[in-house]
């Protein structure tokens, strides 16, 4: 069994998607602390002008050391409308912009309180579009103890894995050895987002998995 570990983030790159379709079950790390200014808030869309950044507001101020599954979203800031009109202006002639835009005009007219409740709904909708079938559990559901490296080690033994699918970015720091006790195998991801349609000009990779649904629509990029 595989099992794969990552934050919930916002409209998640096409990496993260890979990860689920490489596993049988995904944990959402739900309960770590929030990093302020990361992708878990704000992520990258294309536009005539280049990248764009779309970024949820959350507050934070006085609220030191929040989980993410804490994290609330600034409601006094029109960000939603912004994001919705953003992603309208700026992918309206792509391909399959209708047959998505439904969920999300849906989406950005709703009221959310919880920034982890926006960012599984949208990955989960991702998901399903790419026909991708891995089983989402949420860490804060296990109480599983642990930090770092170890807690991704009884995570994996909590749900009976034998296979860690780990990002490329966190064998910098992540300890391999526990995994090695443990009799895990940890497979690292090997992925790269080759070159597809787009609008504007020059491909331009590491976007938000909603430029490639947006313009291609299909899960063939992971294959």
């Amino acid at each position: 069994m595989i099992i794969a570990v990552h934050q919930p983030v916002y409209l998640p790159w096409l990496g993260f998607f890979h990860k689920m379709s490489s596993c049988d079950f995904f944990v959402m790390l739900d309960d770590v602390a929030f990093s302020k200014n990361s992708i878990e808030n704000r992520n990258l869309i294309k536009t005539p002008n280049g990248r764009l950044w779309l970024t949820v507001p959350v507050r934070t101020t006085g609220r030191h050391g929040q989980l993410i599954k804490e994290i609330e979203i600034d409601s006094s800031k029109n960000w939603a409308e912004k994001h919705w009109k953003t992603i309208t202006l700026n992918y309206r002639k792509a391909e399959f912009f209708s047959k998505h835009s439904r969920f999300f005009e849906t989406l950005y007219a709703s009221k959310w309180q919880k920034l982890v409740d926006l960012n599984v709904k949208i990955i989960d909708y991702i998901a399903k579009s790419f026909d991708i079938r891995s089983k989402i559990i949420f860490s804060s559901s296990l109480n599983v103890p642990g930090e770092s490296t170890q807690r991704l080690v009884e995570i994996c033994r909590y749900l009976g894995a034998d296979t860690y699918f780990s990002g490329i970015g966190a064998k910098a720091y992540q300890n391999d050895s526990l995994f090695h006790k443990a009799e895990i195998k940890v497979v690292y991801q090997d992925f790269v987002v080759r070159p597809y349609p787009q609008l504007y000009g020059d491909f331009l990779p590491n976007l938000s998995a909603i430029d490639y649904l947006l313009n291609c629509d299909d899960e063939s990029v992971f294959k």
